[in-house]
């Protein structure tokens, strides 16, 4: 099949799938996408010895049936998401967004060097950066897709949400250029970075590759990164939470000091987000890899 034509057609199906979905009332389709969700996770084991192998490897102190507990939590959290993400009313989901250690933001700001945001994937992670850029200038880091009708998608989806899209391949300068602009650029951080852009770390006790990016362009720039998640309470609200500036004049700019800020990030994302909501992040990706 031609791929242009393949491209087409996957972009037609999203889009019809949007459509038909967009009939039905918001709480039938949350139902549906958290049943969907755990269908594939569960039932059909999408990712599922990796995510169960990745939860019994970290957190050894709870029991197998916790894990198991904890594991269906994370694909029924992830269908919630998505139809938050593609269903939910926006200006209902911003209502219920509570934001914490906003002052960190604003002291960031009137330095004029604008503030990395470095997260997780963890809670909905996507409306962080809507909540975000109803608060501050956003520019946001975004994957390519292979397909561009997806990457046109995503344009206009942050553009809809007054962001702007720095696509991950080169974007390094138009990371530069939007923190000398005095924004605020959100960089996820969770993730396997692998050795060309990586640097080896200890990531929830188990050694791992992750991206020095934020820490090297901190060092660069002069800006502080916050660390922080958003996280879901059980009430179905949302606390974005920006911990304490890690500033980078702190640290010495040479390998030593940039390991050593990378690992405070990590640190701080692990301890205060990831091991404190373990249902709420993603662990079907292959974090810790040779």
């Amino acid at each position: 099949m031609n791929k242009t034509f393949q491209d087409k057609i996957e972009y037609a199906v999203f889009q019809l799938l949007l459509n038909g979905f967009s009939f039905l009332p918001y709480n039938t389709t949350r139902k549906i996408t958290e049943s969907l969700a755990l269908f594939v996770g569960d039932t059909l084991g999408v990712r599922k010895k990796v995510a169960m192998y990745q939860l019994r490897t970290i957190l050894t102190d709870k029991s197998e049936a916790e894990i198991r507990q904890i594991f269906r939590q994370m694909w029924r959290k992830y269908g919630t998401f998505i139809a938050e993400t593609y269903f939910g009313d926006n200006t209902e989901l911003l209502s219920r967004c509570t934001l914490i250690g906003g002052e960190y933001a604003e002291e960031a700001l009137s330095r004029g060097k604008g503030f990395i945001f470095s997260s997780a994937h963890l809670g909905n992670f996507e409306l962080a950066s809507r909540f975000l850029a109803s608060q501050f200038p956003v520019a946001a880091v975004v994957i390519n897709q292979r397909n561009p009708y997806f990457n046109e998608y995503i344009v206009r989806f942050c553009k809809q949400h007054n962001m702007v899209v720095i696509f991950k391949k080169r974007a390094l300068k138009g990371i530069i250029e939007h923190l000398r602009k005095n924004y605020c650029v959100i960089l996820q951080h969770d993730q396997h970075a692998g050795k060309r852009n990586g640097i080896k770390t200890t990531f929830m006790g188990h050694t791992a590759w992750t991206a020095a990016g934020p820490a090297r362009i901190s060092q660069k720039i002069g800006c502080p990164v916050l660390p922080g998640c958003i996280v879901r309470t059980p009430e179905n609200r949302h606390n974005l939470i920006l911990t304490k500036p890690i500033e980078p004049s702190t640290y010495t700019k040479d390998n030593e000091g940039l390991l050593s800020m990378t690992q405070d990030i990590t640190d701080r994302l692990a301890e205060e987000f990831i091991l404190k909501y373990p249902d709420q992040w993603f662990w079907v990706h292959r974090r810790w890899r040779d």
